[in-house]
């Protein structure tokens, strides 16, 4: 469990709006802001290696006692959105997608045999691409399927994103009825010239058509997912989204910042001819877009999510077990994670395990029960050998020491704003100043322009190094600079 913040969770760090307040989080952004990690994992998944120490990670499954959380990851979707960062294939035939599922639960399966699978299941989340790309029927047997082999725990949270565009109200009927008591749709911006320059065409009427069904038919959460620094996005077009979002009273909001990085997602360049925002411009979407949502009473969860006083992410704030991981901050700490389906990773008891990216490569391994070139008839059928990757398996990592005592850290700053020099030295046995003494070094002119505030006990994020926060936690990285690849900028 990470440390709860230091200052009341439910007056969060709020940058003001008077012109002194904004010219020193412009001087603040003008200095630090960079590329960065945005440490859903500690190492991030640029250092995962195909060489990792395989029965190094079977012995750790095999010992892991924790609950369990279950990422399913469905690739497709029927056309490509341009700001999609994720990974996404693009089809129409959904018939292809009932196979899937069956390779889905076979992956499950096998590692049951690797896991205890029948440890409380706190929460499972379907992500893609688009989950409900899947024919209904599918969708279904996957959904019970994983009832069938797991233990689901009591108010288990089961939760799924949703393209207002790809459902009507009759699939949203049958998804309450399979459980799914949490919904997120994307709505990234309800302008239509926006809409237009990213290649998605949605109607506002699509959005508030899927809200209104999820309301007919269940009492769960919804999230909307929002999104600035997008191409034609304005002030005013922009306030007027954040402002119908309110309007529609999500339990919770992600705002995030689109990330352009047309070096590892070559169809973003599509959206260079209409015009990006420049730092400035984003900047100011981006505090604009906060201000309103706090007045209207949300509370500011870590550095992109905001949700309602009594939703569960905020309580999780204020009792200090708000976790991040690769689905984005949650709200159920201590949960080992299992990934299913292609590029989904886990984390399991001191590892990280992605599965193979390619299809047809994630297919065949798992099929043969361990990593195997896709097309390949040499491996067929055969089961992994104790060092060999496990079905589905691409990449990995072991944590030693090390990994934790720096991923505690930084999972601290990504999630409380705040560190505690007694907690983690408690934690982990070590010094903290003397441990980390070239980090602190680091830091210092980051607190003498006012990003931080360390009193010896606690270092601590001002309301202008919380909009930082990347920043300060790559003070931290031990791994960056060994070829970590370029980033998505910071702010």
């Amino acid at each position: 469990m990470q440390t709860p913040p230091h200052t009341d969770a439910l007056q969060p760090h709020v940058p003001g709006r008077s012109d002194a307040d904004l010219h020193a989080i412009r001087q603040a952004v003008s200095r630090w802001a960079g590329r960065g990690p945005r440490y859903t994992s500690y190492p991030t998944a640029p250092h995962f290696r195909e060489d990792t120490d395989w029965a190094a990670v079977r012995e750790r499954w095999a010992s892991a006692t924790a609950g369990l959380s279950l990422y399913v990851h469905v690739p497709w979707c029927e056309r490509r959105c341009l700001y999609c960062g994720c990974h996404v294939l693009i089809a129409r035939d959904r018939a292809l997608g009932t196979r899937y599922v069956d390779r889905l639960l076979d992956q499950l399966d096998q590692l049951g045999a690797l896991t205890d699978i029948q440890r409380p299941l706190g929460q499972v989340a379907l992500g893609g691409g688009t989950p409900t790309w899947l024919l209904p029927d599918d969708l279904a047997r996957l959904v019970e399927g994983i009832r069938e082999r797991t233990a689901p725990a009591d108010e288990s949270e089961w939760s799924i994103e949703l393209d207002p565009r790809a459902v009507d109200a009759a699939y949203i009927e049958r998804l309450c009825g399979l459980g799914f008591n949490r919904f997120s749709l994307g709505v990234q911006d309800l302008d239509p010239d926006v809409g237009e320059a990213i290649g998605r065409k949605q109607m506002e009427a699509d959005v508030v058509a899927a809200i209104d069904a999820i309301r007919a038919h269940s009492d769960a959460p919804i999230n909307l997912d929002v999104m600035f620094g997008l191409p034609r996005q304005t002030a005013e077009s922009f306030a007027r989204t954040i402002d119908r979002v309110i309007e529609l009273a999500p339990e919770r909001i992600a705002l995030f910042g689109y990330a352009h990085v047309p070096w590892l997602k070559k169809h973003q360049r599509g959206m260079e001819r209409h015009g990006l925002p420049d730092a400035q411009a984003r900047l100011a979407r981006y505090l604009e877009a906060r201000a309103r949502l706090l007045e209207a009473g949300y509370v500011s969860i870590g550095m992109d999510h905001f949700a309602l006083p009594d939703d569960a992410m905020a309580r999780a704030l204020v009792d200090g077990s708000l976790h991040r991981n690769f689905m984005g901050y949650t709200t159920r700490a201590g949960l080992d994670l299992i990934g299913l389906g292609a590029s989904a990773i886990g984390a399991v008891n001191g590892t990280f395990v992605q599965n193979a990216k390619e299809l047809g490569r994630w297919s065949a391994s798992v099929d043969s029960g361990s990593l195997v070139d896709a097309g390949s008839s040499a491996n067929a059928g055969a089961r992994a050998a104790p060092g060999m990757p496990g079905p589905g398996w691409w990449k990995g990592a072991v944590l030693d020491a090390e990994d934790k005592l720096r991923s505690d850290v930084i999972m601290s700053l990504m999630c409380g704003f705040s560190v505690e020099r007694a907690a983690i030295e408690s934690r982990h046995g070590v010094a903290f100043d003397a441990h980390f003494a070239d980090a602190l070094a680091k830091l210092t002119p980051m607190a003498d322009d006012g990003l931080l505030v360390d009193d010896g006990e606690r270092i601590a994020l001002t309301p202008v190094g919380a909009l930082l926060v990347r920043n300060v936690a790559m003070a931290f990285d031990a791994y960056l600079g060994q070829g970590s690849g370029r980033f998505s900028k910071t702010v």
